[in-house]
């Protein structure tokens, strides 16, 4: 494991515990979560190691790298996400202002989302870090799928999109990849991703136990400030920001499930936080980033 002493982004030492989180999916084990007070970005700690993050996804509780479903929430999680697919699809197609083109997606799990996209006439390439991922989604929907190693060595080629549909919050060095995307994004591309938001209200209510939170698989926390920073370092601007309603209704039903408390409670704090979020300060419990690259820094 490894302890954290000063914040990546700005390099600053004080760092403040905001709690300790537990590992409600897969070990049971507590990982604190610090906070940098200049760039607000938050960082669980200790951080695994490589070697040790295996561990934390095999479970079966983990639903992203899910092969079947069983249970009502299973079936109606997957309904939902089928039906973002098609949110997501026209939201691409409107920032990008294409209705085909080059799209890579990073973190693309057992491959749906790619798949609804190749199906829809896009020409996708795909980027998983699960072996067992990868293998579901080449066989299952004949994707090209590549490992890590595999996405830093592309050269020669460029996107017109590129996605990270909640996988910037998994990745062990975020400055590394939003750098890549920006060598291999072109010139009027658009980078879409999105990560949690802290700032929310379902956050703020359940702190601890909010299951967006999702020690350790989740290695860094982003508020909006946070965000807008590390995209700078990679010569990135954000030009616009879009709330997801629903996952605060299902954060919260994992998170009253973590803090024991009842259904109904998740349904009430899921429809404030929403409502607070679309009439107050935009700050739904997950946030999709449309970015593009500053070309006037560039020149």
């Amino acid at each position: 494991m490894i302890k954290i002493k000063h914040c990546f982004l700005c390099e600053n030492i004080n760092l403040n515990k905001i709690f300790s989180a537990i590992d409600y999916i897969a070990t049971k084990e507590k990982f604190d979560i610090l906070e940098c007070p200049k760039c607000e970005i938050r960082i669980t700690s200790p951080l695994p190691k490589k070697n040790q993050l295996k561990k934390y996804y095999e479970s079966k509780n983990y639903r992203p790298h899910k092969k079947k479903t069983y249970s009502l929430i299973d079936l109606l999680y997957n309904i939902i996400r089928k039906y973002m697919f098609f949110k997501k699809r026209k939201l691409i197609e409107k920032h990008s202002h294409l209705k085909k083109g080059k799209i890579l997606d990073i973190g693309c799990g057992t491959g749906e989302f790619a798949s609804f996209m190749k199906n829809s006439g896009w020409d996708v390439v795909c980027v998983d870090s699960s072996n067992e991922a990868r293998s579901i989604a080449m066989q299952r929907f004949n994707l090209k799928v590549l490992n890590i190693d595999q996405f830093f060595d592309l050269k020669n080629i460029r996107f017109d999109v590129i996605t990270m549909w909640h996988t910037l919050e998994h990745v062990d060095k975020p400055i590394e990849y939003i750098n890549k995307v920006n060598k291999i994004l072109n010139d009027d591309g658009k980078f879409i991703f999105a990560v949690p938001n802290y700032e929310s209200f379902d956050s703020k209510f359940f702190g601890k136990y909010w299951a967006a939170n999702d020690v350790p698989r989740h290695l860094y926390h982003y508020s909006k400030k946070s965000v807008k920073k590390i995209l700078k370092k990679s010569n990135l601007l954000v030009s616009n920001i879009i709330g997801l309603p629903f996952d605060a209704y299902y954060v919260s039903y994992l998170s009253s499930r973590y803090k024991k408390t009842s259904l109904l409670n998740s349904l009430l704090v899921g429809f404030i936080s929403n409502f607070k979020a679309k009439y107050t300060n935009n700050m739904y419990s997950s946030l999709i980033y449309i970015s593009k690259k500053n070309m006037i820094e560039r020149e």
